[in-house]
């Protein structure tokens, strides 16, 4: 299955967003590599819920940190990353997605790596906002869905995701083994 990496050159144009709330007025654009520096300062808040006793706070994002140092190389052509601004332009939230085929049936899809909001600014539409611009990139990059993954203690990104109409596919089960010396 080809897909038009989300990186390269598009024959649409998704525009810059400015929301404007009661509470916080921010903009969302599509990052680049420049804002890569404030993307992996911002990075931990991906960490930033109750974890399940067995991961490390910086589990939670290692992976995701090598992802965007590979977008901001320019090695990672099937990502894009939305950042959202607010007015004194310091990022106050990203979301990072990847165009992949659905895990199940090979169908299009995307699958949204990670999203991540500053602490000042969560509850105040700044991750509904990146979220709905992920979607509708990869909407008109021809997915049919999208997918994510987010730990069962992450109360408040579930409720989200349930508010924009994300159901529960399938789960993931683990069990931390010992190792004998």
């Amino acid at each position: 299955m080809n897909f038009i990496p989300l990186n390269a050159p598009r024959s649409y144009s998704l525009q810059q967003s400015t929301v404007l709330t009661s509470r916080m007025s921010f903009q969302v654009r599509v990052g680049t590599p420049e804002d890569g520096p404030d993307v992996l300062v911002l990075l931990p808040r991906v960490g930033a819920f109750p974890r399940p006793t067995h991961r490390a706070h910086d589990e939670v994002h290692r992976c995701d940190e090598r992802v965007i140092h590979e977008w901001i190389d320019g090695g990672e052509t099937d990502c894009r990353v939305f950042v959202a601004r607010d007015e004194s332009q310091v990022l106050i939230g990203f979301a990072l997605v990847r165009m992949q085929p659905d895990a199940m049936n090979g169908s299009p899809s995307a699958h949204l790596e990670t999203l991540a909001v500053a602490e000042g600014a969560e509850g105040k539409g700044v991750g509904a906002a990146l979220l709905a611009s992920a979607e509708d990139a990869a909407r008109k990059q021809g997915a049919r869905s999208m997918s994510l993954h987010v730990f069962e203690t992450n109360e408040r990104a579930r409720e989200l995701y349930a508010r924009k109409g994300y159901v529960a596919d399938w789960i993931r089960c683990i069990k931390p083994l010992r190792v004998e010396d």
